[in-house]
């Protein structure tokens, strides 16, 4: 008997997985080791409730329905941790799952309902939504008590308190021998590579950013706990190479150097993610020390090459700090993996001319890009309340959200007569030839519908 079993749904319906498919990431590189899992069940453990996890990436189509008729009837709880790209399979396993163990109760947590959890909650297979971070209610929920972080089809959840989150030193440390984790080595071609977690929430407050909706202050383990961690993943797994998951791996720095001084004696290499400005203010010697303690890679979200934009979503950065941060990294032979975004509710055509532009030069450079990737708003941040004001229509119900395309039609649908009457006004002053605004317009169109 289970108090919980908790899933990790699969991406299937964008990976279009075969039935007969034994690892779901034989053609990636990374292991993708669920992190939420790792931090989660110790900490229900701790309280004295039994956990079993499952995650349906490792698996076939085929063994989905295997794994649950063997542990589904045996728990009081279901849970899945649920994206809104998992939407179409995390409703397959839950439908599944129904069948199979009618009288378990089904709670989805995650990103998605922690959004929109009074939507999520009103599907008929739900029980329960879990809101942001899932140790205080979820355990509150296995013990039979109520949570402001919860919700159900006759209460909302207290959004109030949605964002009040345990200090990170009351958590226990992660629980990586919860996972399988011989089985994501597997996928990693020989190299074995681990995500770990040292921090939660950001310091920034980037206007279209998850941990700006829940004001997710930052909050960092200790320098001693974060290298126990650390060497205790290499003592037992072998591991090779760590991604520092952290929003910021260097809110502070003062704990980042002891960690980075700590790495030196490990052995491992090691990748994380920094801001670009935190990134331009490090003394030298400093990077010289985590070059020498095995740093390979240091990622940062850049967005766009478009000083409007960046001011706009508040990332406090400028085109010239983004190359100058690249360059320098470049410079000590640290490997720049940069991320674009485009399709912003602001973006001209001109503008997304130019950050592809610099996403390519990136890539010349020798930086690793990622993108530019299609901007999707979260329900809740300054972005994506610009998109309903103008008229974005908002899948109604969880079902709706099912088609990957849905959203992004209705940006184009709202946005596409804005975006031309922008482009002519910026651009094209009054008393400008006839033809040339037509011409404007018609470019405005085109580079809309291809833009990103």
């Amino acid at each position: 008997m289970y108090d919980l079993l908790l899933i990790n749904p699969s991406l299937n319906d964008v990976r279009k997985r075969s039935e007969t498919l034994s690892f779901a990431y034989v053609d990636s590189g990374h292991g993708y080791i669920p992190l939420f899992a790792v931090a989660l069940i110790p900490y229900v453990r701790r309280t004295g409730f039994s956990v079993k996890f499952l995650d349906m990436e490792l698996y076939s189509n085929r063994d989905e329905r295997r794994l649950l008729e063997i542990y589904a009837p045996s728990a009081r709880f279901i849970g899945l941790s649920v994206m809104t790209a998992q939407i179409p399979q995390a409703l397959h396993v839950t439908k599944t799952a129904r069948t199979i163990a009618p009288k378990a109760e089904i709670v989805w947590g995650g990103i998605h309902g922690t959004l929109l959890p009074e939507q999520t909650a009103a599907h008929p297979l739900i029980d329960h939504v879990v809101v942001g971070e899932g140790e205080e209610p979820l355990v509150a929920l296995l013990a039979g008590k109520d949570h402001p972080r919860l919700c159900n089809k006759h209460k909302p959840p207290e959004m109030a308190g949605r964002s009040t989150f345990l200090p990170v030193e009351e958590l226990p440390d992660p629980d990586y021998d919860a996972v399988e984790m011989d089985r994501y080595f597997m996928f990693q071609r020989g190299y074995r590579n681990c995500d770990v977690m040292t921090s939660r929430g950001c310091p920034y407050r980037c206007s279209f950013c998850v941990n700006t909706i829940l004001t997710n202050r930052w909050r960092g383990l200790s320098p001693e706990r974060s290298i126990g961690i650390l060497r205790r993943l290499r003592e037992r797994h072998a591991i090779q190479h760590v991604l520092f998951a952290d929003e910021n791996f260097f809110g502070k720095v003062s704990r980042a150097t002891a960690i980075v001084e700590g790495l030196a004696e490990l052995g491992i290499t090691w990748e994380a993610n920094i801001c670009v400005t935190d990134f331009l203010t490090l003394d030298d010697s400093f990077v010289r020390l985590m070059l020498k303690s095995g740093l390979t890679k240091l990622r940062m979200g850049v967005e766009s090459a478009s000083d409007r934009l960046l001011a706009i979503l508040n990332k406090n950065i400028t085109r010239n700090d983004i190359v100058a941060a690249r360059e320098r990294c470049l410079s000590f032979g640290i490997k720049p993996c940069l991320s674009f975004m485009t399709r912003l509710p602001d973006e001209l055509p001109e503008e997304a001319a130019e950050t592809r532009k610099l996403a390519q030069e990136s890539e010349e450079r020798g930086a690793e890009v990622l993108g530019p990737a299609p901007f999707r708003p979260y329900p809740g941040s300054a972005e994506y309340d610009k998109l309903t004001n103008r008229g974005l229509r908002i899948p109604a119900s969880l079902e709706e959200w099912r088609s990957s395309d849905l959203f992004e039609d209705g940006i184009r649908d709202r946005t596409l007569k804005e975006e031309i009457r922008a482009v002519l006004k910026c651009a094209f002053p009054q008393g400008t030839r006839r033809i040339r605004v037509a011409r404007a317009a018609r470019n405005a169109v085109s580079g809309f519908w291809n833009r990103g």
